[in-house]
């Protein structure tokens, strides 16, 4: 039995490898498509979930952030303030919150390190208790 046949029967048994004509069990860009595919079709892992939390928790606080600002309620972080006040409300929620994305992101991409899943864990709780809710409890009462 010659190398091509034995080739031939192995895409046969691997699942993973793509089922196209001319495709001999070389690992090649078909592969590599493939096994993105079946990547992205898997559910969520715990890091990516916090990462995804902690990137949704972002884009909330600031949402809440400009509810509140509209309504004339001062912000109590000072970095955020002072953006604010040097380039504008929208800009300067806008661009702390895109630097606070890339820090989750850097954060993120150690993902080899054993910190990195508690630290997004926290992230996300402080963010929650400390930053959403309380905007939105202040909303909630406030008439606007």
């Amino acid at each position: 039995m010659g190398a091509r046949a034995t080739a031939d029967r192995a895409d046969l048994r691997d699942p993973l490898l793509p089922k196209r004509a001319g495709f001999r069990g070389t690992l090649g860009l078909g592969v590599a498509l493939h096994a993105r595919v079946a990547t992205l079709s898997t559910p969520l892992g715990r890091l990516q979930a916090l990462f995804l939390a902690n990137l949704v928790l972002q884009i909330l606080d600031g949402w809440v952030t400009l509810a509140g600002i509209s309504r004339g309620l001062p912000e109590g972080n000072p970095l955020v303030a002072t953006a604010m006040s040097s380039i504008g409300p929208i800009y300067g929620v806008a661009g702390v919150k895109l630097m606070a994305i890339g820090l989750l992101f850097l954060i993120y991409r150690r993902h080899e390190h054993r910190f990195v899943e508690p630290g997004l864990m926290s992230l996300a709780i402080t963010y929650t208790l400390f930053a959403v809710v309380p905007w939105t409890v202040v909303l909630a009462r406030t008439p606007g």
